[in-house]
């Protein structure tokens, strides 16, 4: 009898890469319709001036808006059910988001639920979503999340404290537009922390147990990017190719965990940065060494193949940089106390990322990785 084939699937949306690429997104939406939810955070695109240039650019195309903006760092239920009250009611064609990965993960659940009924909350809870949403076009000005080329985003309620993710095919962008020139006004401690999610995005999708030579690929290469470019783009906000590498290791980082999943790190962040409100970058960051060092009895071979690639011991790149980059320091804030052990281990143990992990994780392991990180 032949060996039983298993085929894996590959999904991702359009993508347009480039220094000056949101200078397209008029003409590259114009295919969705003329009338169009452009979904903003609360500051950065209004001081900067940039919201002005995107209604700008989108009107130039014949698309007209309708703004949601106020959008928190870290995304709500609330924020999604503000953007659905606005396309159920307004006829609009589709969505546009213009912003970090907390701006992007609102805007695909707005799209991917448009044309349903139900609150932000029963999806939340776990009710499907649909495989076809409305049109969604993703414009990230930061790097490091990858949502720009996710199915899932990650939200939290605040009446319970409780950040999971709502998932499914119809949450895939079919457009994402990934301009490094936007990035360029991150602030250093913004930059590490979310370079440092998709270094981390790449490192566990790389030794998931879905993981995939396609996906495997995409991994590699997003590390070596980061690896090379994070500490200069961090250095030197300016330094463009910097910038643009780190953008492509964010994307591609996006592309294989969309694809392949994740591990532990991101089934403990959740419910960490969701309790002590400790941005996701930062949390990933502190945990990934641990990670390594838990992993590596069992892909031990993969993280030598993953350091040989990026010419550098991954596990002592991630230290020296968290040192570095003063995120050691800015963790130290935080304080994971014993009396909160048992809320985080049992938030995180239904995870689909502690799933995918390569070594089997048990509620002792994970409290044996809080304990690790835990400010002392």
């Amino acid at each position: 009898m032949s060996e039983k084939k298993v085929f894996a699937g590959f999904r991702s949306p359009d993508i347009v890469f480039g220094r000056g690429a949101i200078e397209s997104l008029g003409d590259q939406s114009r295919r969705f319709g003329t009338k169009a939810l452009l979904c903003l955070g609360s500051k950065f695109a209004f001081e900067s001036g940039l919201a002005t240039r995107l209604e700008a650019i989108l009107a130039a195309a014949g698309i007209e808006t309708r703004v949601l903006s106020g959008i928190p760092a870290e995304p709500t239920l609330d924020a999604i059910d503000r953007g659905l009250a606005e396309v159920r009611s307004g006829k609009l064609d589709f969505v546009i988001a213009v912003g970090g990965g907390s701006v992007i993960d609102v805007a695909k659940v707005v799209a991917g639920v448009a044309r349903e009924t139900g609150s932000a909350r029963e999806y939340h809870a776990g009710r499907a979503v649909p495989w076809v949403g409305a049109p969604f076009v993703a414009c990230p000005t930061t790097a490091g999340t990858g949502s720009e080329a996710t199915r899932n985003a990650v939200i939290t309620d605040p009446e319970t404290k409780s950040k999971r993710s709502i998932r499914g095919p119809g949450l895939l962008p079919e457009l994402a537009i990934v301009d490094p020139e936007l990035c360029v006004s991150m602030s250093p401690p913004l930059t590490a922390y979310t370079g440092m999610d998709a270094l981390t995005q790449a490192v566990e999708s790389f030794v998931t147990l879905s993981a995939t030579p396609l996906t495997r690929a995409l991994s590699l290469e997003a590390a070596r990017l980061l690896v090379e470019a994070l500490p200069r783009a961090y250095r030197n906000g300016s330094d463009m190719e910097a910038r643009e590498h780190c953008s492509y290791g964010s994307l591609m980082s996006g592309l294989a965990l969309s694809n392949a999943g994740l591990g532990i790190v991101h089934g403990v962040a959740h419910p960490v940065g969701a309790k002590y409100h400790a941005p996701h970058g930062l949390v990933c960051g502190i945990m990934l060494p641990w990670a390594i060092r838990f992993n590596q009895p069992v892909v031990g071979a993969e993280f030598e193949r993953l350091s040989a690639f990026c010419e550098v011991d991954i596990l002592e790149f991630v230290e020296t940089f968290l040192r570095d980059s003063g995120m050691k320091d800015d963790w130290a804030k935080y304080r994971v106390g014993p009396d909160d052990m048992d809320w985080i281990v049992a938030e995180s143990m239904p995870s689909g990322s502690l799933k995918g992990n390569p070594r089997k994780v048990t509620e002792d392991d994970v409290a044996w990785l809080l304990k690790q990180v835990a400010t002392r």
